[in-house]
């Protein structure tokens, strides 16, 4: 028979074992809460990260694209190719002011001042005199004449003749600063929209014929660029190569002459449009059948002034829009 100090022993441990039994209930659901907050903190961490993965990958793909960008540019630069009859004449304008390479012949000088007043132009920032033939620099006398010029530009050889010395002389009269550029100089022009101009050619000035002393003269706007010749021949083309002559329009050497716009040349300039500057019925008979021939051969679109008269192009330094369809007729000169 179990005595009642027993008994009240027994019921003691049993009380015990039964409360060890709840604590041990009510730790364990304890503990399988906790493990669910630690899940959700962990979640929320994660997708606080998130957005700063896709911004660092964002960055990258900005900072470093695949094509290069393209600067802004807020002006407009307008190229006007002006008919002269046999001779050459190109103007760069930017609202007031005017970067002019050589001026046509005499008749036409009347003609080149008469253009560039009835364009607005004010200030003509730089005349680039490509060589001294007179179907090039006859109309430039007549501007330094007319108008306030900043600086010229022109070969580092002489003429013996009238023509090169009354520009010389016009030169001396309007006190602007004069240089002879050598191949690879480069110069930027504020005024003109920052138009950046680089002297491609020639080479050096010791060429035996004048016409090869010529200046080649690259021009830049943003994306746009341009390559106008004077009247260098295929031979002295052939030193221009190994620059960076890949550009949109070319300006045909030597008025499209067969001794001018050599395969290689024409190969390394790679240009969309060609313009020919010369005389309707010339006496010279320009251009040349065979040049023709070779310019057909690059699919470029072609302008003519003998056949068009004065051709316009703009850009502001992505597209380059014309003021007429190209003529591309290859009808070489009589």
């Amino acid at each position: 028979m179990i005595n009642a100090h027993r008994l009240r022993k027994l019921s003691r441990n049993n009380l015990r074992i039964v409360y060890g039994l709840i604590l041990i209930v009510l730790l364990s659901a304890l503990f399988r809460g906790q493990p669910t907050a630690d899940t959700t903190e962990a979640t929320t961490l994660a997708t606080l990260a998130a957005p700063t993965t896709t911004q660092s990958t964002t960055a990258a793909v900005t900072v470093t694209p695949t094509t290069p960008s393209t600067p802004s540019h807020n002006e407009t630069v307008v190229v006007h190719f002006l008919d002269v009859g046999q001779g050459h004449a190109t103007v760069f304008q930017v609202g007031e002011h005017a970067l002019i390479i050589d001026g046509g012949p005499r008749d036409a000088s009347s003609f080149v001042v008469a253009y560039l007043k009835k364009m607005g132009v004010v200030t003509v920032d730089a005349i680039i005199a490509t060589h001294y033939d007179s179907d090039h620099i006859y109309g430039l006398v007549g501007v330094l004449n007319a108008f306030p010029v900043l600086s010229v530009y022109d070969a580092n050889y002489r003429a013996d003749t009238k023509v090169f010395t009354s520009f010389k002389t016009a030169v001396s009269a309007e006190k602007c600063p004069e240089f002879t550029p050598a191949q690879g100089d480069r110069i930027a022009f504020a005024d003109l929209a920052d138009l950046e101009v680089t002297f491609v050619g020639p080479r050096d000035y010791y060429y035996d014929e004048e016409n090869d002393n010529s200046l080649a003269i690259r021009l830049d706007y943003g994306q746009a660029s341009y390559l106008i010749m004077g009247d260098t021949s295929s031979d002295t083309e052939q030193d221009m190569l190994g620059q960076n002559l890949d550009v949109d329009i070319l300006l045909a050497s030597h008025h499209g002459s067969n001794g001018s716009n050599s395969p290689d040349f024409l190969s390394a300039t790679s240009p969309a449009h060609i313009v020919i500057s010369c005389g309707a019925d010339n006496s010279y008979g320009h251009p040349g059948e065979y040049a023709l021939k070779r310019i057909q051969k690059t699919e470029s679109e072609l302008f003519r002034t003998d056949l068009q008269g004065t051709l316009v192009c703009q850009t502001d330094g992505n597209q380059i829009n014309w003021n007429q369809s190209p003529a591309n007729d290859f009808t070489p000169g009589d």
